[in-house]
């Protein structure tokens, strides 16, 4: 089965109506079927390293971390890439308690990902994009999930970062 047949499948089998869809919904989806929640903060990441994704290993929780001043349709676009990761499976680091999570990033410039990874964590967003045009709604990925302001303060007060 070709990659894009394999992920069309994988798409179809969320049970998720794009006919409806928004961002924050498309994401809420995703955490409902992980029972998990992702928490996305905007950081000072390094230079052509887009969006990383953290998991914690002791509380429900997916970390996603976005560079910066991104335009809004590439930041949709980053946060889809990062949760192609988390639907596909993907290996990520871990956040176990022992360490800040501030501490693992800089072990996302050692090749993490596999080109394989990548190439299917970027075509998960790309049919996610598709099916949202399907229907017209293109206007919904110009929409992010913002980070809450909160988030950075949390993950502070937590020792997390």
């Amino acid at each position: 089965m070709s990659l894009k047949n394999r992920l069309t499948t994988l798409l179809d089998e969320l049970g998720y109506d794009f006919r409806t869809f928004t961002t924050e919904g498309f994401i809420h989806h995703v955490e409902r079927l992980k029972a998990r929640k992702i928490l996305f903060t905007d950081w000072d990441l390094p230079p052509g390293l887009f969006g990383l994704w953290i998991t914690d290993t002791i509380q429900p929780l997916e970390y996603i971390f976005i560079a910066q001043d991104l335009p809004p349709i590439l930041r949709t676009h980053v946060q889809l890439h990062e949760i192609g990761h988390i639907l596909c499976g993907h290996p990520t680091l871990k956040y176990d308690g022992t360490t800040a999570i501030t501490d693992l990033l800089p072990l996302f410039r050692s090749n993490l990902y596999t080109n394989s990874m990548e190439l299917e964590a970027e075509t998960l967003a790309a049919l996610v994009q598709t099916r949202v045009f399907r229907y017209s709604l293109g206007h919904e990925l110009s929409i992010s999930v913002s980070s809450r302001p909160d988030t950075a303060e949390f993950l502070k007060a937590m020792g997390l970062v």
